[in-house]
């Protein structure tokens, strides 16, 4: 069917083990596959029993997720309670959906029910696959002023959740960081440089950890 489409003729033994199945195409040496393309099952109702990942610290941006089950379709939406977003949901078959999670900087810790919508008007809901954790927080940068041409300017970012990895950022032109130093889970010590010429005013901080989570504070230096 052109250069980006095949059509196949599936057989399935009346003893084929339910489940998901690896879909594999092969052209000479090259050989793909796609995870959970097919799935093998009886009917009947949608099931969930899979979500990775299992848990997503607060402030989390755009990360892959994918749910896993039996009897999926076309996904209308997917439902976590507030602060959490998973978007552009798409089924990988009938046993997986893949989709961006996104959680928000404040959404509410703890377990969550997911519930996934489909396209045909059924529905599946599951409690205990997903929940939300703490996320990074930025509460002060002290001392909280730059000057411009400064070089060397040592502060001090204090907050919650910074862990090995975390990285900062300054937000506008001008100001950059020349180095970081992990303190502890609640402090950076950050070396600064500002250009002769940087805009003066408020800028934010953001930190974010190597799962991709963020948080900023507004006005955190000028």
């Amino acid at each position: 069917l052109g250069a980006t489409r095949f059509l196949l003729t599936v057989d399935v033994a009346d003893n084929a083990v339910e489940g998901a199945y690896t879909l594999q195409a092969s052209r000479g040496a090259e050989t793909v596959a796609l995870p959970d393309a097919l799935a093998v099952g009886g009917g009947g109702p949608p099931r969930l029993d899979d979500v990775t990942p299992a848990s997503a610290p607060q402030g989390l941006q755009a990360a892959e997720a994918v749910l896993r089950g039996a009897n999926f379709g076309a996904v209308a939406a997917i439902e976590a309670g507030p602060g959490v977003v998973f978007a552009d949901p798409v089924a990988v078959g009938g046993a997986a959906i893949s989709a961006s999670l996104t959680v928000a900087a404040d959404a509410p810790v703890g377990p969550r029910s997911v519930r996934v919508v489909f396209e045909d008007g059924r529905s599946v809901r599951a409690d205990g696959l997903f929940s939300v954790r703490s996320g990074p927080r930025v509460s002060a940068v002290l001392p909280g002023d730059i000057g411009q041409g400064a070089v060397g300017r040592v502060v001090e970012l204090r907050g919650a959740g910074l862990v090995d990895g975390t990285v900062a950022q300054v937000a506008g032109e001008g100001v950059a960081i020349d180095a970081l130093q992990r303190l502890d889970d609640t402090a950076l010590r950050l070396t600064l440089r500002a250009a002769p010429d940087a805009p003066l005013g408020p800028r934010a901080v953001t930190v974010t950890t190597p799962d991709g989570a963020q948080a900023s504070l507004a006005d955190a230096l000028s």
